[in-house]
């Protein structure tokens, strides 16, 4: 671990921490042959972050902690800006 926490824990097993995210950002103008500027039809901007842990216990058990957020915002007030959230704690049993 860094920085000195846990200072003299040592463990053998894997722990992986993974991070995903991304952002879409999707528009729609109309543009009119009578008028010089265009005017937004449509479209959001999406944000997505993923951050997980897994961490292997033993051969038999293994622990993954998720996070889950995805944000959505409208460019017109067509729809309301909408955010989802998830997060949880899994517990996997390998049967071998």
């Amino acid at each position: 671990m860094p920085f000195g926490m846990f200072g003299g824990t040592k463990l053998e097993n894997d722990l992986n921490f993974k991070l995903d995210v991304s952002m879409n950002d999707m528009i729609m103008k109309v543009y009119r042959a009578d008028a010089d500027v265009s005017e937004i039809a449509s479209g959001n901007k999406t944000i997505t972050v993923r951050p997980s842990i897994d961490y292997l216990i033993n051969n038999r058990f293994s622990v993954r902690m998720f996070y889950d957020s995805n944000a959505v915002k409208p460019y017109t007030s067509q729809t309301y800006a909408t955010t989802n959230t998830n997060f949880g704690l899994n517990l996997r049993v390998f049967l071998q």
